[in-house]
C-alpha cells in the first residue's frame, strides 16, 4: 500500500508541474473505471497535493468531474475505512469543496446531461457526457445502466431518427455510439438486452440509404461494441452484409480487428463443436 501511495504523490506532482490538469482528472476516471480498492486513497493524495483538482473555477462542473465526484460518494469499500479511508475521503471532499453527496444523484445526472445535449454540440461536451455516463454506469450495476441510461438513450435514438422534416443526424450518431459503448458494461445476465439492441441497429442499416455516410458508420461502430458480447453474431452480420456506404480507412481497420480476433476465435470454437457433432454421428452410425 505505502508503494501505491508513493508511486501517486510523484505521479499528482509530476503532472502539476507540468499543469496537466485534464490529464489528472482522466487518471482519475480510470480509477474508478477499473474498480481498484485503494480508489480513495489515491484521491486523498491528490486532494492534499493538488485541491484544484475539484474546483469548478466558477463555472458548472465537466460532466466527467461531475460523474468522478458522484463515484467518490458512492463506491469504494467502506466496510475496511481504517485501511482504505474511503468514509474519511468522502469526509474531507465535503469539507474542503464543499460538496455534498445528496447533490450528486446518478439518475439526476443522466437526465441532465441527455437534455442538454439536445442544445449543445460542442464536441468536447459530447465526449464528456458520453465518457460520465459510461463512469455512472460502471458505478452501478447493468439493470440499472440498462434502465435509466440505455433506455433513454435509445428514446433519444428514436426521437432524432422521426423529427419533423429532417433527421437530427448528429445527435442520432453520438446516441448510438453511445449506446454501444454502454452495451460493454452488461453483464451475461443482460444477453437478451444485447440482443434487442443489437437488432434495433441492425434495423438502422437496412435502411442505410436514409442517412448519412458518417451516421452509417457510426452504426458499425456501434455493432464492433455489441459484438463484445454477441461475437457469432455480429461476425455473420459483417460476413452476410453487402454495406453501400464507402468507409473511412480507421472505421474499415476496426472492422478487420474485430474479425480478426472475434471472428477468428469464434471459429475455433465451431470446428471444434462440429467436429464433435460429426464424431458423435459416426459413433451412432456404428452403432445401427
Amino acid at each position: 500500500m505505502s508503494n501505491v501511495l508513493s508511486l501517486s504523490r510523484i505521479f499528482v506532482l509530476c503532472a502539476r508541474h507540468e499543469d496537466q490538469l485534464p490529464l489528472m482528472r482522466k487518471f482519475m476516471f480510470d480509477l474508478f473505471f477499473f474498480k481498484s480498492p485503494r480508489n480513495h486513497l489515491v484521491i486523498g493524495v491528490i486532494m492534499d497535493l493538488w485541491p484544484e483538482v475539484f474546483k469548478d473555477d466558477g463555472q458548472c462542473l465537466s460532466p466527467e468531474l461531475n460523474s468522478i465526484i458522484w463515484s467518490i460518494f458512492n463506491t469504494g469499500d467502506v466496510k475496511s475505512t481504517s485501511d482504505m479511508k474511503t468514509l474519511q475521503t468522502r469526509s474531507l471532499l465535503t469539507q474542503r469543496h464543499g460538496y455534498r453527496s445528496s447533490d450528486f444523484d446518478a439518475k439526476a445526472l443522466v437526465i441532465r446531461y441527455l437534455g442538454e445535449v439536445q442544445n449543445n454540440r460542442d464536441p468536447d461536451f459530447l465526449d464528456g457526457v458520453k465518457y460520465s455516463l459510461m463512469l455512472l454506469g460502471k458505478g452501478n450495476d447493468y439493470n440499472w445502466s440498462h434502465n435509466h441510461i440505455t433506455t433513454r438513450l435509445l428514446k433519444l435514438v428514436n426521437q432524432s431518427c422521426s423529427e419533423t422534416g429532417r433527421k437530427d443526424e448528429e445527435l442520432l450518431r453520438w446516441g448510438i455510439e453511445t449506446v454501444g459503448m454502454i452495451s460493454r458494461l452488461y453483464t451475461k445476465e443482460g444477453r437478451n438486452q444485447i440482443l434487442n439492441l443489437f437488432e434495433s441497429v441492425k434495423s438502422l442499416l437496412d435502411i442505410e440509404e436514409q442517412f448519412e455516410p458518417a451516421t452509417v458508420e457510426s452504426c458499425v461502430l456501434a455493432l464492433l461494441h455489441l459484438g463484445y458480447h454477441l461475437q457469432s453474431q455480429i461476425a455473420m452480420f459483417l460476413v452476410d452484409w453487402k454495406p453501400k456506404t464507402v468507409f473511412s480507412t480507421a472505421t474499415k481497420t476496426k472492422i478487420e480487428d474485430f474479425v480478426g480476433t472475434r471472428g477468428r476465435k469464434h471459429v475455433d470454437i465451431t470446428i471444434q463443436v462440429q467436429r464433435r457433432k460429426a464424431s458423435g454421428m459416426r459413433r451412432d452410425g456404428s452403432k445401427g
